[in-house]
């Protein structure tokens, strides 16, 4: 199977394998990424209402899971 490759800018970030990697190094779209999707989350649980412990639970299985992922692989220095 062929795939086109696509030029891109070193600066710009693209998604793989569920990171924002940049090839110059630079974490700007990966800390906007994260920053959205933290964002959205918390749209999303503030209109369903749940009790103080359903809450949490799902804090420590879904955001905090999307969070942390990548950042076992990645310093970010400018936030």
């Amino acid at each position: 199977v062929r795939q086109t490759l696509r030029n891109v800018e070193a600066h710009v970030g693209e998604e793989t394998l569920g990171v924002h990697l940049a090839p110059d190094g630079n974490c700007k779209d990966a800390v906007e990424a994260l920053r959205k999707k933290a964002l959205q989350w918390q749209m999303n649980i503030k209109t369903g209402h749940l009790p103080a412990k359903e809450a949490w639970q799902c804090v420590t299985s879904t955001i905090c899971k999307t969070l942390e992922y990548p950042l076992n692989n990645r310093s970010f220095s400018v936030i």
